[in-house]
């Protein structure tokens, strides 16, 4: 089987810094042959709305991800350090209940490369006063978690090139557009290399 990647597009949201509610997309793509769960979370659930929070990609799949920015007081002042992460982990269930299924992989969240993450950052545009000082425009930055290889123990170790996601939506408006995405590497353990445990389910 060929290592599996997941492209996230675009890599930067923006949104205006005002009171109004936005919405913006994350294209997610699985390009390999292996199906992974995913779990979306924010640093503020009072001020973002993820839809879906659960979710599954199988092989070739994609999916988009809507970000909704409730809007900010105009007395409070905007953070730097907002981002959305993606967390993601193997499974080899048929089963489409994404909740369920992350619920169970958290069983198996204590071993090393279960799981590996990926993080999308949030900007903010025009003149609201910034909570810390914004890095120069001409050299925006998009966090990138630290992963570890890539693919099932059995698999070969993937190349590290980097594709063209290619099909962006010109509705999304980023820093980043006209830039090659990053591929992201799933998790390292796969649960067909995990030792069988005893069902504690009743």
């Amino acid at each position: 089987t060929s290592a599996t990647y997941i492209t996230f597009t675009p890599e930067t949201l923006q949104f205006a810094a005002s009171e109004d509610r936005q919405t913006k997309d994350i294209e997610v793509a699985n390009s390999g042959n292996s199906t992974i769960i995913f779990k979306m979370k924010s640093t503020s659930s009072s001020l973002y709305r993820i839809r879906p929070v659960y979710f599954i990609l199988r092989a070739t799949e994609r999916k988009f991800v809507k970000i909704t920015f409730k809007g900010l007081p105009a007395a409070k002042a905007l953070s730097q350090k907002d981002r959305v992460t993606a967390v993601m982990a193997y499974t080899v269930s048929d089963s489409s209940d994404a909740k369920l299924l992350w619920e169970k992989q958290r069983r198996d969240a204590h071993r090393p490369n279960s799981s590996s993450r990926k993080y999308i950052k949030i900007e903010f545009e025009e003149d609201r006063k910034p909570s810390m000082s914004r890095a120069p425009v001409s050299a925006p930055k998009t966090e990138i978690s630290n992963l570890q290889t890539v693919v099932p123990l059995s698999n070969p170790r993937p190349s590290t090139k980097v594709a063209n996601s290619g099909g962006r939506d010109t509705s999304f408006t980023h820093p980043n557009s006209t830039k090659k995405e990053k591929l992201v590497k799933p998790p390292a353990v796969h649960p067909r290399d995990l030792p069988k445990q005893p069902d504690s389910d009743p």
